[in-house]
């Protein structure tokens, strides 16, 4: 008898208690328009089942396929940043900045192809988005195609679109009006394509989805060998809820960080005189460091002139102002990854903000995985909290605690507050993730007979 495994992502324990945040879909692609080269491009029709109503949808995969006749389950969600690693590409081994990023351009680029005049035109787009998450392996049928559609300026149109989309995003475009629907297992080679649709054309999930919903996962819960899920917050939750069920049951593998990454990473002095922190990813509202420069600004004037404040990804238009208008601050925008990591090789320490008790965002992973220490913005209960606290990854500061937190960034301001950091490598190394796929190698192991 082999283990029947339930894995639930966060995403999905929200949606089953009841949110308004994703809607799961079943679609059949019935329609088809424009071609160029030796693909169909985007606009597509498909239709929900169970409703009949017709969708417009635009791709923005090109390694996977869905063909005119197929249907598939999908997952419909706001795109928004702080989701993205729930999406097809999220578990590929980008950075959460770099994913963003690709997302953000990929919703510019189909914006531009809606207000296109000609087929051309949106062709171009669409191969522009397309180009944003192409495999190598799939390199060779791109270029092909590329080349069927027998224009000589195409290719280097495409290369303008592209590069006009990471212009836009690194001037502050934040998505808007776009929803996204990604397979309901994503990131396999045999998932279905991920597309970009307008949310007012999709219907809010009724309350007959959201028991269904729910009424699945109890049945999934109860009929499966084990339940695997992210977080120890998350287990306890499911124990609670599922007080009739083994405890034994419900399991963590956390997410972490892959070390192959960090291979070349070298700890270097700055070279500036000044305490260097540095926040690596996108600034957005629910990451909003107005918290971290209040503490900063409660110094007295020979402390805070010791501290630089570095902001390596983008910065939604929200948080430009507050970011961008400081004098102690430098931006550098959206970088590669090696950028990024260089930055990160001469800084201080590492700022995290994160509001949500019950998630642990991938960057935290990736800065412990540099051995620098960490300053955390987040609830004394929170995982963020509980992971610095059993790594010694650094220091975690609760929001309304401002005794704590002036005290902590006058001994960062000092340069005392180093001296307190010793890090527990060896429960660091836990989260490297060829840890972690033979724990949940162990999970799915068939069970003894």
């Amino acid at each position: 008898m082999r283990n029947r495994i339930l894995i639930l992502t966060p995403l999905f324990l929200a949606f089953a208690c009841g949110s308004l945040f994703a809607d799961t879909l079943t679609l059949q692609f019935t329609g088809v328009d424009n071609a160029a080269g030796n693909y169909y491009i985007s606009p597509y029709t498909v239709t929900v089942q169970g409703t009949g109503q017709v969708l417009t949808v635009y791709c923005i995969d090109f390694n996977h396929e869905v063909w005119v006749g197929d249907e598939w389950t999908v997952n419909q969600t706001v795109l928004d940043a702080a989701d993205v690693g729930n999406l097809q590409y999220g578990s590929a081994g980008y950075t959460e900045d770099q994913l963003v990023t690709d997302y953000s351009m990929a919703a510019w680029l189909i914006t531009q192809l809606t207000n296109a005049s000609t087929v051309y035109e949106q062709a171009v787009y669409q191969y522009a988005a397309w180009e944003i998450f192409l495999e190598p392996s799939n390199q060779g049928a791109y270029n092909a195609s590329v080349n069927a559609v027998g224009v000589p300026s195409f290719s280097s149109d495409i290369a303008t679109a592209f590069e006009d989309a990471q212009t836009a995003v690194a001037d502050g475009y934040t998505p808007t009006g776009w929803d996204i629907l990604t397979p309901t297992i994503p990131g396999l080679p045999n998932s279905a394509q991920e597309f970009l649709v307008d949310p007012p054309s999709v219907p809010e999930p009724s309350s007959i989805v959201l028991l269904a919903t729910v009424c699945l996962l109890y049945t999934s819960v109860h009929g499966s060998d084990a339940v695997v899920t992210v977080t120890p917050s998350l287990v306890g939750e499911l124990s609670t809820r599922y007080a009739d069920q083994p405890a034994a049951k419900f399991i963590c593998v956390p997410n972490g960080y892959d070390p192959a990454a960090f291979a070349d990473f070298h700890a270097r002095p700055s070279g500036s005189a000044k305490v260097i922190v540095s926040y690596v990813g996108t600034v957005y509202s629910t990451t909003s460091p107005s918290c971290y420069f209040e503490a900063l600004d409660s110094l007295p004037e020979s402390l805070r002139s010791r501290v630089e404040t570095r902001f390596v990804g983008r910065i939604a238009s929200d948080q430009k102002e507050l970011v961008e208008s400081r004098p102690d601050v430098k931006s550098f925008g959206v970088t590669p990854q090696a950028v990024a990591l260089r930055h990160m090789e001469e800084t201080d320490y590492l700022l995290l903000i994160m509001t949500d008790p019950s998630h642990v965002p991938g960057k935290l992973y990736e800065y412990l995985a540099t051995g620098k220490p960490v300053l955390a913005f987040a609830p004394k209960t929170s995982e963020v909290a509980r992971t610095l606290a059993e790594t010694g990854g650094g220091w975690c500061l609760e929001f309304d605690d401002q005794a704590g937190i002036r005290q902590c960034m006058e001994a960062l301001a000092s340069g005392e507050l180093a001296t307190r950091f010793h890090p527990n490598q060896e429960a660091i190394r836990y989260y490297e993730r060829q840890r972690l796929a033979a724990e949940f190698a162990a999970v799915l192991r068939p069970v003894q007979t």
